[in-house]
């Protein structure tokens, strides 16, 4: 997980720049599922989870210098706000 703070006029960009750069990237990687982006409108607080098929694939994409790293310097250029990254097992509780 992923949290950053969008002012609300960098909201386009950043939804733009998931669309078409973030997204697509990370569909060439081993085991991307798909991602998810909750924003607050009250508090600008945002967040991206992105679902991976194991955890050897999340893994490889948190290495340093890869998708994980990629994403946030983007992000943090776009916004001017530091992001938090979080790691947080799923239980699928049926």
């Amino acid at each position: 997980m992923i949290g950053f703070k969008v002012p609300p006029e960098k909201l386009e960009e950043v939804e733009n720049t998931y669309l078409n750069s973030f997204v697509p990237e990370m569909e060439k990687h081993r085991g991307f599922a798909f991602v998810l982006v909750f924003r607050n409108e009250d508090t600008n607080e945002t967040f991206e989870i992105s679902i991976w098929e194991d955890e050897d694939a999340l893994r490889e994409s948190a290495k340093e210098g890869g998708v994980v790293d990629w994403k946030t310097k983007t992000l943090e250029s776009i916004t001017g706000v530091a992001t938090v990254i979080e790691t947080y097992e799923l239980r699928l509780i049926t």
